[in-house]
């Protein structure tokens, strides 16, 4: 289950991670990561991340100049 500050993938957003603001009835409230503005979001359409699967900085998924191992 989903919760608040989790990083997600969104269907229809590939490459780019999510960060969870708000999450009510069905839908989320979510920043890209590295980004100021909100999107609302189906649940279903998230998709949680590992801390290793984006980078903190510019957001991307697989981007390269990120690595935690």
């Amino acid at each position: 289950m989903l919760k608040v500050s989790d990083k997600v993938s969104v269907k229809g957003w590939s490459g780019i991670a999510f960060k969870i603001k708000s999450i009510e009835d069905n839908e989320v409230i979510a920043r890209m990561v590295g980004d100021d503005r909100e999107h609302i979001i189906d649940l279903d359409d998230c998709q949680l991340l590992a801390d290793n699967e984006y980078c903190p900085e510019c957001g991307q998924i697989g981007c390269g100049h990120y690595q935690n191992d």
